[in-house]
């Protein structure tokens, strides 16, 4: 079971739990001043609440702080370029490849990720747990390949210089007059006719954040959000007790 799917139902649980207590004979309002109460286990009532919810909020707590990578230095949400826009899309696009293994003819040449889906400014250095990287990545977002042309490409990066630097990964652009130029895929000059894979979310590939010429391409939608494929990535370099590091290498100027 997934931690939404705990979450899900510890919800649906309260909410259950509240409609039976509801059909209790009704009190009469005898005071307009009153005070809020907290949810606690004095009364039969809430007694009921707490043991339905307490075994399902034990697991998700449990989950929620277990460590998956160890943070050296703080990663830091900027444009153009930000350690923490490189550290995610590189986590993406290397979970990616590492599923796939490395196969080109189906792996994804590079990565862009709209900057609004990071939710966090910062990931501070120390422990990184599970419950940070739902508060950096919230949204349940699927992870998308597409197939794309050069020239659509260029139109995707125009927009990512318009808005001053998005996460990207296999791409290096500069921007000039909020245009990008000098675009290189895996070090290699971008051609508008070539037929490249791009990895983003389902959001972006449904031609949201303005992102139109991603609309009409057809879709391979993989059983994987970004937040789940970031935390897979993070598990595995914890577990071969490598740091999570990023820098800024240069790659939107």
């Amino acid at each position: 079971m997934t931690m939404w799917n705990i979450f899900r139902n510890a919800l649906f649980l309260m909410l259950c739990a509240v409609i039976l207590i509801a059909c209790h004979s009704p009190q009469t309002l005898v005071n307009k001043d009153f005070e809020s109460t907290q949810l606690n286990a004095r009364n039969p009532e809430d007694s009921i609440v707490v043991k339905m919810i307490n075994p399902y909020k034990q697991v998700l707590d449990n989950s929620m702080q277990e460590i998956v990578g160890k943070i050296p230095q703080t990663l830091l949400k900027e444009a153009p370029e930000g350690t923490l826009n490189n550290f995610i899309a590189d986590a993406l696009l290397s979970n990616y490849f590492s599923v796939n293994n490395y196969d080109s003819a189906i792996s994804a040449q590079c990565c862009v990720l709209n900057l609004g889906g990071i939710r966090l400014n910062e990931l501070p250095a120390g422990d990184l747990t599970v419950g940070k990287c739902f508060e950096l990545l919230p949204f349940e977002n699927k992870l998308v390949v597409i197939p794309i042309t050069g020239s659509q490409i260029q139109a995707l990066l125009d927009l990512v210089a318009s808005n001053k630097g998005w996460p990207i990964a296999g791409i290096r652009m500069q921007i000039q007059n909020a245009k990008a130029i000098n675009v290189l895929i895996n070090g290699k000059p971008l051609v508008f006719d070539q037929n490249y894979r791009l990895l983003t979310n389902d959001y972006m590939a449904n031609g949201g954040d303005n992102c139109s010429m991603l609309s009409t391409a057809p879709q391979t939608i993989l059983n994987l959000t970004m937040r789940d494929a970031f935390i897979q990535y993070c598990r595995n370099k914890f577990k071969l007790n490598q740091p999570l590091t990023a820098v800024k290498d240069g790659r939107i100027k």
